[in-house]
């Protein structure tokens, strides 16, 4: 109930996470020292109040009660200062972290387009799976041996893409063994009778993992 409205907000998550955590420490608050504040003087209520407000309009996260008296409230103003600067410490780390994933994002997407030129620009065809076998990456002369469309194609399954049965054969058995042979170069033989092509396919596969204990995806030139 508390994130439903917070989902809706065109805002950063660091800053729903904050306004949340906001909600749910207030909360905390009027629970554990409604009495407390009760017994108050008017005062010290509206500089509590008022202070609060500030901080949410601010977007910030900061001490909330005075810990200087010695009495049930002061310590409950120290537990809460305690907890609100552990949220405001994960909530900037959070924010660090997010920051360093999008420039990780857009360090990536510049190598992709970097890679997708080069793959572009070779005259050979070129064919990149995934670890499922979903079609990634293709240049135009793969788009003419096989007879389809990248913009069409991309993310499909092979077999989807690929109709030749003894091409896709080759693809399935690089994909079960090539943890053991991540490299194989071999002849394909394309159509039959006079019409038949005979291909020279390097296939490599590409590995992942701190033990390279996975498959994730292979190429075919």
């Amino acid at each position: 109930l508390l994130l439903s409205p917070l989902r809706d907000l065109e805002l950063p998550a660091a800053v729903k996470a904050m306004t949340l955590v906001l909600g749910l420490a207030l909360s905390v608050m009027g629970l554990i020292g409604g009495y407390l504040v009760a017994r108050m003087p008017k005062e010290r209520v509206q500089n509590i109040a008022e202070y609060i407000e500030n901080m949410v309009r601010r977007g910030t996260v900061g001490l909330v009660l005075s810990e200087n008296q010695a009495d049930a409230l002061g310590r409950l103003g120290h537990a809460v200062n305690h907890y609100m600067t552990f949220v405001k410490d994960e909530i900037e780390q959070s924010s660090l972290t997010a920051k360093e994933r999008q420039i990780q994002i857009k360090v990536l997407e510049a190598e992709h387009r970097h890679i997708e030129s080069v793959i572009h620009a070779i005259s050979d065809g070129v064919i990149v799976t995934g670890a499922f076998g979903d079609l990634l990456l293709a240049n135009e002369a793969a788009e003419r041996i096989f007879g389809f469309r990248f913009e069409t194609a991309i993310r499909k399954p092979i077999e989807e893409v690929i109709t030749d049965k003894s091409f896709l054969g080759l693809l399935q058995d690089m994909r079960e063994t090539g943890l053991f042979v991540p490299h194989r170069t071999l002849e394909w033989v394309q159509g039959s009778g006079d019409q038949a092509r005979i291909w020279r396919v390097v296939l490599n596969t590409v590995v992942e993992g701190k033990k390279r204990e996975r498959i994730s995806g292979a190429v075919a030139v």
